[in-house]
């Protein structure tokens, strides 16, 4: 029996230490595995980032020619539909030339309609303005017209002098304003106006310094 006993004992070990290398084995594979994984992975970095966005600008010595429509409110009289035209001449990003042409038809007064008489002749009724001005970039901004559009912008304000015709009067006047200027791409831009035409008019009698106000809206072509 004693020699039994020993026989079982060397059996148990026989088989107890061929078990243990097999789970060691079993627990220490998968470790060398993910070091290997992890030495495998390469990482790439980028040669330059992204290329900068350039938006449009105004450059010196650049010429502006476009069409304006909007409103103007004459004095003593209604308001009505103007339309013409403006040329311009950046001598620089902050200073420009600018020769602005507007005429409107005029309709009667109502001071007209309520005795039911015309004061004016057809041919009296056209206003117009023919003004040169000078400008001057006040303000840089941008324009958002959704989150993933905007626009730059500038605000200038105009000063000049210029001929007006209304109700027989032909005089010299000056023009202020403020404009609202929208860079669309590198050959067109959007402008807002605020213009007023005052000029010294003599109408039935009464002479007197007219203040005439102009909101229009202007599309343009750079080159």
């Amino acid at each position: 029996m004693h020699q039994g006993l020993k026989l079982f004992r060397a059996t148990m070990r026989a088989a107890f230490i061929p078990s243990c290398l097999l789970a060691a084995t079993a627990f220490t594979a998968p470790a060398f595995s993910q070091e290997e994984e992890v030495q495998s992975v390469t990482i790439i970095e980028p040669k330059q980032g992204p290329s900068p966005v350039s938006a449009p600008k105004i450059q010196p010595n650049t010429f502006e020619l476009g069409f304006t429509y909007g409103r103007l409110s004459v004095d003593d009289f209604a308001t009505n539909s103007i339309d013409g035209f403006q040329a311009s001449y950046h001598i620089t990003s902050d200073y420009s030339i600018q020769i602005i042409s507007r005429s409107a038809d005029i309709d009667r007064a109502t001071f007209e309609r309520v005795i039911g008489l015309d004061f004016l002749s057809p041919s009296d009724r056209e206003f117009k303005v023919t003004s040169a001005l000078f400008g001057y970039r006040l303000f840089n901004g941008r324009s958002f017209f959704s989150s993933d559009t905007k626009f730059n912008s500038r605000i200038v304000a105009l000063i000049g002098f210029g001929n007006m015709e209304f109700a027989g009067s032909d005089d010299t006047g000056y023009t202020l304003g403020l404009q609202y200027k929208t860079l669309l791409s590198e050959s067109t831009n959007l402008d807002i106006n605020f213009f007023n035409h005052s000029f010294e008019r003599d109408f039935i009698g009464d002479q007197k310094r007219t203040q005439n106000l102009e909101f229009s809206v202007g599309l343009n072509v750079m080159f």
